[in-house]
This record gives C-alpha cells, sequence and structure tokens, in this order.
C-alpha cells in the first residue's frame, strides 16, 4: 500500500503526463526493435576495422547482454524513487540522441582502436559505441512495468506481456535489418531512422 501510494505521489509530481496502456506496450515493442537494430548495426560498423569473426559477434553480443544488464537494473531502481513516465521520456531521448550521432563518431572512435587488437579493441570499441545507448534502453522496460501496474494481483501478467512484446519487436527488427534495411540502405540511415522511431 506505500509503494502505491508513493507511486501516486510522484506522478502527481511529474511534468510528464501518464502514457495510456497501449502507448506503452507499444513502446515496449519499438524498444526491442532498437535493440537489436542498434546491436546488429553495430556490429556492421565494427567488421571493416576488426573482421566478421566469431570473436567481433562474441564481443557485441556480450556488451549488448552487459549493458542491458545494468540498464535493466538502474531502470527498476528509478521506477520506485522517479516518476516513471519522466524517467522513461529521459531514457529514450537519450538514446535517439546517441543513435543519430552514432554515424557521426563510430569512424573515429573505430580508428583510435583498431591497433588494440581484435579481443580488446572489439570490446572497447563496442562498449563505447553501443554501451550508452543499450543502457539507456535496458532501463525502458522496468520503467514502462512500473507505469503498467495498477494492481499488484496482476504485476506478472504485465512484466510477461512487456518482455514478450519487446522480443517480438527485436524478432521482427532482426529479419527486417538483416534480410532487407541494411542491403539497401546501408548503415548510417537505418540509424537515424531507428533515432527517429
Amino acid at each position: 500500500m506505500r509503494s502505491s501510494k508513493k507511486q501516486e505521489k510522484l506522478k502527481q509530481n511529474s511534468p510528464v503526463k501518464d502514457l495510456d496502456s497501449s502507448t506503452l506496450l507499444l513502446i515496449a515493442v519499438f524498444e526491442g526493435c532498437l535493440v537489436l537494430g542498434v546491436e546488429i548495426l553495430g556490429a556492421k560498423m565494427l567488421i571493416p576495422y576488426f573482421g566478421a569473426s566469431f570473436i567481433v559477434w562474441t564481443s557485441v553480443i556480450g556488451v549488448t547482454l552487459i549493458f542491458l544488464t545494468l540498464g535493466y537494473f538502474t531502470g527498476g531502481k528509478w521506477s520506485d524513487k522517479y516518476p516513471p513516465a519522466k524517467v522513461l521520456f529521459y531514457s529514450l531521448f537519450f538514446a535517439s540522441l546517441l543513435l543519430a550521432y552514432m554515424p557521426v563518431y563510430v569512424y573515429p572512435l573505430l580508428k583510435n582502436f583498431q591497433d588494440a587488437g581484435i579481443y580488446s579493441g572489439s570490446i572497447i570499441t563496442a562498449s563505447l559505441l553501443l554501451g550508452p545507448c543499450l543502457f539507456c534502453l535496458g532501463t525502458t522496460s522496468p520503467l514502462i512495468i512500473q507505469s503498467l501496474i495498477r494492481d499488484v494481483g496482476n504485476s506478472g501478467k504485465i512484466a510477461g506481456t512487456v518482455y514478450a512484446l519487446s522480443t517480438a519487436g527485436g524478432i521482427g527488427m532482426s529479419l527486417f535489418t538483416g534480410f532487407w534495411m541494411i542491403s539497401q540502405w546501408g548503415i548510417s540511415k537505418p540509424l537515424v531512422v531507428l533515432a527517429i522511431l
């Protein structure tokens, strides 16, 4: 009961209006799309400098999971401390900015670390290039879940729905990016499109 009252107080003090359930679930779908889009496009940006080996893909996948984990944990903390809708807005805003500017700073970053070796170079570059954006995206799921929960009794169903929709978005984006988007648009344009989404 105390937690519920606390959330109501946070929402009242928030300058950002609460979003309806349909909008929040749609954001969950797009979050899944963005995560897989960033991961695949990030790997493609590393390939010219570090190759397309299993090591590079392992680095990208590992970095993705690390920063998503940090985002999930932090988002859960923030959702109890701040108005979820407000924090969700800022998380998505900064994720979009980082995505939009990724084509600008990617090549200087890659040039600086291409001599560090495939192991260190790919991990460091993937962390600096993809990490901040993935962290921001990772915070969104706990914030969406907190915003949707009206009754503790259905919290499990809500959490399952949010993660299922996010995963479904990721599946769709992985197929769309791999089969069509990169071959038609390259890498820079898809990043800008994803940032706009």
